[in-house]
């Protein structure tokens, strides 16, 4: 019982965190009581101080978020703090600081630029998001880091979000030729960006150029199963290579057959 372990080690955060992190997605409000009762016995501690945080994330609270993000920031001392900024940088959209929100996800993306995909899922998952401010937000983001090829792969996913595909597969071209020509952050070239990258050219009617890409998400991931989708029913559609549109069709049914493909 974590409840128990929590009273009964007092010294030890463990069974504090181990509670807390269960709370944050069915009670958040507990969480943050459990939290406060941890602080109370080991106040100042770095750890504690950011779950609490991101459990008045959790609530909805954001301001009292940044203000306890802010306190961990500082306690964290010289220990990695890209995840408090990134949390830093939800919280700030959310209140709508624009200014703040890119400083601190451009200070998470210093430690790690993989914090940029969560923030990217964040803000996606916002149910009120306005996409055109979000291009704006990544556009401004994507200014201050030309050279970052990750910034723009997300900046083409937004775009294409937005329904915004002509511009988005300039952006998925700019982070491709970036990751190659720099040899810079390669790892996001993968199977997400080539099916990204494949998508936009579909939506444009590009169905040269998005076969191509498709077949290079595969390439990488051959159980990539909207990838075989999309590039079947691109082809079923048009009424093109209906014996290869099939296969891809029986390998997503295989590969998801709740898929309902």
């Amino acid at each position: 019982n974590f409840t128990l372990a929590a009273t009964a080690s007092d010294d030890n955060p463990a069974p504090y965190i181990r509670l807390a992190s269960i709370q944050i997605d069915e009670d958040p409000e507990r969480a943050i009581q459990t939290l406060h009762k941890a602080l109370e016995q080991l106040p100042g501690h770095p750890r504690l101080t950011e779950l609490l945080g991101h459990a008045y994330m959790a609530n909805q609270q954001n301001e009292l978020a940044v203000e306890w993000l802010e306190k961990a920031e500082q306690r964290l001392g010289d220990d990695p703090r890209g995840r408090v900024y990134y949390q830093l940088a939800t919280a700030w959209f959310r209140m709508g600081d624009e200014t703040n929100t890119l400083r601190c996800i451009s200070q998470a993306m210093d430690e790690d630029t993989r914090y940029l995909q969560g923030f990217v899922a964040d803000v996606l998952g916002e149910a009120d998001v306005d996409l055109d401010e979000a291009v704006d937000l990544f556009q401004r983001l994507a200014d201050g880091a030309a050279d970052e090829p990750a910034v723009f792969l997300y900046l083409g996913m937004i775009k294409s979000y937005a329904e915004r595909y002509d511009e988005a597969i300039l952006d998925f071209a700019r982070a491709g030729a970036l990751a190659t020509e720099n040899r810079r952050n390669t790892p996001i070239i993968d199977d997400t960006y080539y099916f990204s990258y494949a998508a936009a050219h579909e939506r444009l009617g590009n169905y040269a150029q998005a076969e191509d890409l498709f077949k290079k998400a595969l390439e990488l991931n051959a159980e990539h199963s909207v990838a075989h989708n999309y590039l079947a029913y691109m082809w079923a559609e048009r009424g093109e290579k209906l014996d290869e549109a099939l296969a891809h069709v029986q390998i997503a049914l295989k590969l998801e057959p709740d898929s309902g493909a």
